[in-house]
């Protein structure tokens, strides 16, 4: 697409939210405009709040090496290696 992959209606919205906003009184305009941004933030921070959560539901899995119950308290570790293989790259 020429139009750097929007499509024409994608295009119109800019004119189509000034044509709306040009009909509502400015305490109006302004209300709806920071529950916008307000919706926006939201939506970026439930991105973020689900990224964290699979990273650390990814986490647990490579853990498994920690969890050996039956095995003695006191176990030489590799902290180096154990890092490596935890820590996203």
């Amino acid at each position: 697409m020429a139009d750097g992959g929007r499509s024409g209606a994608q295009e119109r919205q800019p004119e189509a939210l000034e044509s709306l906003f040009a009909t509502l009184d400015p305490d109006t305009a302004r209300a709806a405009l920071v529950r916008i941004a307000a919706s926006v933030e939201v939506a970026t921070l439930l991105n973020e709040i689900e990224s964290g959560t699979s990273r650390i539901s990814d986490f647990g899995p490579r853990n498994q090496e920690y969890t050996f119950m039956d095995q003695s308290p006191l176990q030489n570790v590799n902290i180096v290696k154990s890092l490596e293989t935890r820590l996203p790259s």
